[in-house]
């Protein structure tokens, strides 16, 4: 057997001379005028050539010396590698250059679809922070100017920008995405991960922009929205929110701004979970510059009255929550301060009273609430405000409506009167009364656990509240010729907000109320309390 030949599963001596970086010998066995001379393209047991074996071991001299004298540098191990993928993957740089001036095909897909290029990022992946990172960048370089595509994924669809996008390389992205631009725009940065059977997390993200949503990277995210990256596309888990969502949970406000703001804009309105949320209707939630996130989406011109799957719109949230400032800017950007939600068509302003929350009915009075808008059982914001025992807020609507309300029935001639006196609220009764209730309305319809129909009266009786039924049936209004007075409700000169109406026996009138910040006026005579 000749000094270059080799038996089957062995290396030949040029194989042997290649990766010890042995370049006399590896001259002088191509340069062998015998009868067996190297093979300089000849392959080991793995299908490497000795251009392989140089690289792979580092030997650049080598592996420079074999391009010169010829090598194929277009032929492929048994996983499908070539000389470049192996080069990039080392990060040889002049070795990569040299292949590439010799004609090696610089997308090249192995066996699991990997190209040169991806080989070069994953190595700048694992380099960052030693000496290694300024040749994994120029390899990556030379690779980008040959017109390598970094678009192109794995078998998995994982491109080179998914993998510096995960790893917030947000300089190498920019390097990825002006090259291919330099190539008139060639791929599609937008490319999705396509499912891994093998994979026990059936939830994988796709995109590069959802990676780096996902990992908190809000520089890559910014780079990859200048280049028009599309915030739209979703994941293989349609369950799985969209990179939006993601800068919401992360609390990432910058990010949102960058994904609401630059390139193509993300739909601020996407819902999200069972009840089809968007993230406006989540502002309500007590969490840092939900002020800020409230804004952004006002700007961004997200749907400020869209309904969720609960049948409530992001300012019912904000009610129920008492985010007074979240109510201001939803209303100032042009919210419906009135829509009602779908079950029961409750307001704001109902939801308000009927939580006995007189600071916040004060404010959406103020802002312009409609006080007389009813639900579905004809019920306005006084009678919740009434049913609720809140004094405060009942004074604050009837400021901004009319006395007309204190004896307003809903769909079954229910009064104000009638459900405070069925809960035997003393106190409301009063209230009502001295405002000029009509005591002689009739319910036409029991309604709730009252089987009675007929005045508050007899409703207190049967519902066991004694007192209140004689309160009602004993009380005389010297004012009352001629009808029910008009009052003429003004609020003290210090704020309502201020003002806390003390717990109050039930023999005691108005007159701690009056004495805590109210002045109540009427025409007429002015009543003793009994």
């Amino acid at each position: 057997m000749g000094i270059c030949e080799y038996k089957e599963f062995l290396t030949s001596p040029l194989h042997e001379a290649a990766k010890t970086g042995r370049l006399k010998i590896v001259s002088l066995l191509l340069d062998s005028s015998g009868k067996s001379p190297a093979d300089i393209n000849g392959v080991d047991h793995s299908g490497a050539t000795p251009l392989m074996q140089a690289i792979t071991m580092g030997q650049e001299a080598v592996a420079e010396q074999l391009i010169d004298r010829e090598a194929k540098v277009e032929l492929e191990n048994q996983l499908g590698r070539t000389a470049l993928h192996l080069a990039a993957e080392h990060g040889m740089v002049d070795v990569v250059i040299a292949l590439l001036k010799e004609g090696a095909d610089k997308d090249a897909r192995d066996m699991f679809g990997e190209t040169p290029l991806c080989e070069a990022v994953k190595r700048r992946c694992t380099t960052t922070g030693n000496p290694e990172t300024i040749n994994a960048k120029k390899v990556i370089q030379a690779l980008l100017a040959a017109g390598a595509d970094p678009t192109i994924g794995n078998e998995l669809g994982y491109t080179p920008l998914h993998r510096v996008a995960a790893q917030n390389l947000f300089e190498e992205l920019e390097i990825l995405l002006e090259a291919r631009v330099e190539n008139q725009g060639i791929g599609n940065i937008d490319l999705q991960l396509k499912a891994d059977p093998s994979s026990p997390d059936s939830s994988t993200p796709t995109t590069p922009l959802w990676l780096a949503a996902k990992n908190k990277h809000t520089a890559a995210v910014k780079v990859l929205m200048k280049h028009n990256a599309d915030p739209s596309l979703h994941c293989q888990d349609p369950k799985l929110p969209t990179v939006l969502w993601v800068a919401f949970w992360a609390e990432n406000l910058e990010m949102a701004k960058a994904l609401l703001q630059e390139g193509k804009p993300t739909d601020p309105d996407y819902p999200q979970g069972e009840d089809s949320h968007t993230i406006l209707h989540m502002t309500w939630l007590k969490r840092p510059n939900m002020e800020d996130w409230a804004s952004l989406l006002v700007e961004s011109r997200a749907d400020l009255d869209r309904y969720d799957g609960r049948g409530y719109a992001p300012i019912h949230y904000a009610t129920l929550e008492n985010q007074k400032t979240i109510i201001s800017i939803l209303r100032k950007g042009g919210a419906n301060l009135d829509i009602p939600d779908k079950t029961i068509q409750w307001t704001s302003l109902m939801m308000a009273a009927s939580a006995g929350n007189s600071t916040l009915v004060n404010h959406l009075l103020n802002m312009g609430a409609n006080w007389e808008a009813v639900d579905r059982e004809g019920r306005d914001a006084f009678y919740r405000a009434c049913a609720a025992g809140s004094i405060m807020s009942a004074v604050h609507i009837l400021d901004k409506g009319e006395a007309s309300q204190i004896s307003k029935p809903d769909n079954k001639g229910i009064t104000p009167l009638h459900v405070a006196s069925k809960k035997g609220n003393l106190e409301m009764v009063k209230f009502l009364i001295e405002y000029g209730a009509d005591t002689t309305a009739k319910s036409t319809k029991p309604f709730d656990k009252c089987s009675v129909k007929g005045t508050a009266a007899e409703v207190a009786r049967e519902m066991g509240h004694g007192d209140v039924a004689r309160y009602i049936e004993t009380y005389k209004n010297d004012s009352q010729e001629g009808g029910f007075p008009k009052w003429d409700i003004k609020l003290a000169d210090r704020s309502a907000e201020d003002v806390t109406v003390p717990q109050k026996s039930p023999t005691q009138s108005l007159t701690n109320i009056i004495t805590s910040g109210l002045r109540l006026h009427r025409s007429g005579k002015q009543k003793k309390p009994p």
